[in-house]
């Protein structure tokens, strides 16, 4: 079965919207094994990739996709064509957008489609994206990692491992992508949430103290699944040393002692 779908630029004539059509037609046959759609210098123009997110957004066997340096694509149909990349069923894991003039608007557009759906997509190769200032990285960082609470940090963006050259992506960017290549996804969960809400952020761990001892024990073993909550926890009862009492006496209530 056909499993590559390479029509990049090679002398082919300009493609029309109707065109486009009939090209990713194959796409919506629920027998298509079609696992890579190659479009690179394709002078995919708005109409097309209007087309082609209509066809992704119905399509489940697409991994890979290639649109890199089709730079005739308008700013105003990025939107849309993001959008598809929230819908349950996309299988997209690996997508190259290089050269194609994205800025801080459309990195805002692909930030959230990622937080609607953020279970596939490992790789966004964006390139050498110059245009982009850190307030569209930010918006990245954001969906790797909201810091607002532990619910919002657990529910964040685990799969995401790579945006292109690492060179141009701020360090705390570039950590983010690095803690999602770690493992599984409540792994790098329980990291983001060490690191970032706990361990970085000092007066949090303060709410630990104010957990009951029935939950405070469930807290604590799940915590020290991992070398970092083994030293979050040894700071934390240092400069904590009430907690250790109140954890002793909470375990020891209606103990009746023996004399000696």
């Amino acid at each position: 079965a056909l499993n590559c779908y390479d029509i990049s630029a090679d002398g082919m004539p300009l493609i029309t919207a109707n065109g486009w059509r009939s090209v990713f037609s194959c796409l919506q046959n629920k027998e298509s094994a079609i696992r890579v759609v190659d479009l690179r210098f394709r002078s995919i123009d708005k109409g097309g990739l209007s087309v082609l997110a209509n066809t992704l957004a119905g399509n489940s066997t697409v991994e890979k996709l290639d649109l890199s340096y089709n730079p005739q694509i308008p700013a105003t149909v990025w939107q849309s064509f993001f959008a598809c990349f929230g819908h349950p069923n996309i299988a997209l894991e690996d997508v190259n957008l290089c050269g194609n003039n994205i800025t801080d608007k459309e990195m805002a557009h692909m930030a959230q489609s990622l937080r609607v759906n953020n279970g596939r997509l490992e790789t966004l190769d964006l390139g050498d994206i110059s245009s982009v200032t850190n307030a569209g990285w930010a918006h990245f960082s954001r969906v790797l990692c909201d810091k607002s609470s532990v619910t919002t940090i657990f529910s964040s963006n685990h799969t995401l491992r790579s945006l292109g050259d690492q060179d141009i992506i701020p360090a705390d960017l570039n950590a983010l992508l690095q803690l999602n290549q770690n493992g599984k996804q409540n792994n790098v969960s329980r990291d983001k949430i060490l690191w970032y809400y706990f361990q970085n952020g000092k007066a949090n761990i303060q709410k630990l103290a104010g957990m009951k001892s029935n939950i405070l024990h469930h807290a604590i073993a799940w915590i020290c699944r991992n070398g970092t909550g083994h030293t979050l926890l040894y700071q934390f009862f240092r400069n904590t040393p009430s907690l250790v009492a109140h954890i002793y006496i909470a375990n020891t209530s209606g103990i009746k002692r023996k004399r000696v």
